[in-house]
């Protein structure tokens, strides 16, 4: 449930590459967030128009272009250093914010100062659960993932209804709700990782350095899923 406090602006970071016509929806459905601060887009090196589309139809963006494509850690990296706000939102090209999924997660991070990062609840297009938080990776883990057998892997969170709030190991980069002054005391996103696991080795410095990351299951987002990667 939404905290009674004001929730301060929460700046929304994008990262984008070549996802255009998902981009343009997701930019369209953040008007009516209740806590919405600047929303800043990083295009990596886009060849469907993403940039130009954005500079068009949304002026008020704070827009970045980075043709070289560092990566989705290093773009979200710029991002985030231009934002001044106590709290930021990644979000993917591909996702949509629920119903004020922007004032809860703020208000979660206001109401539990240990929190460095809330992950929302998300759902595939047609509202089943994607699951966002899991356990800690190790060599056997990312084995099973790979061969697709994680399915038959019982873990702690792997049977996890996502129906309640709780501290976990790391949550899905697709839409995380980050405590700024955290993220810059630790550097950030690890520009070392182009793409996927730079989340899970966030939260696992986060967590070294004293913090929590937890779920949040009051927050919902939509997600469409590998857009960029296909």
């Amino acid at each position: 449930m939404t905290s009674s406090f004001t929730v301060a602006p929460v700046d929304v970071v994008i990262v984008n590459y070549n996802t255009r016509d998902m981009l343009r929806e997701c930019l369209s459905s953040l008007s009516d967030q209740r806590a919405l601060g600047t929303v800043r887009v990083a295009d990596n090196g886009s060849t469907d128009g993403s940039f130009d589309m954005v500079a068009a139809e949304f002026p008020d963006v704070d827009l970045v272009s980075l043709p070289h494509n560092p990566g989705f850690g290093a773009a979200a990296n710029v991002l985030i250093e231009r934002s001044d706000v106590d709290v930021v939102m990644v979000l993917n090209a591909d996702a949509r914010l629920g119903d004020d999924a922007l004032a809860t997660l703020g208000a979660y991070l206001h109401d539990h100062p240990d929190v460095a990062i809330a992950g929302p609840r998300i759902t595939h297009e047609d509202g089943s659960l994607q699951r966002s938080c899991f356990d800690d990776p190790n060599v056997r883990e990312l084995l099973w993932q790979e061969s697709g057998l994680h399915r038959l892997r019982r873990g702690e969170l792997a049977s996890f209804d996502h129906n309640s709030s709780r501290a976990v190991p790391w949550v899905l980069g697709a839409a995380m709700a980050i405590r700024r002054s955290a993220f810059v005391a630790v550097d950030g996103f690890d520009p070392g990782f182009f793409l996927y696991y730079e989340e899970t080795d966030l939260c696992r410095r986060l967590r070294q350095a004293g913090h929590q990351i937890h779920f949040v299951a009051d927050a919902e987002v939509i997600h469409h899923g590998g857009s960029s990667t296909g």
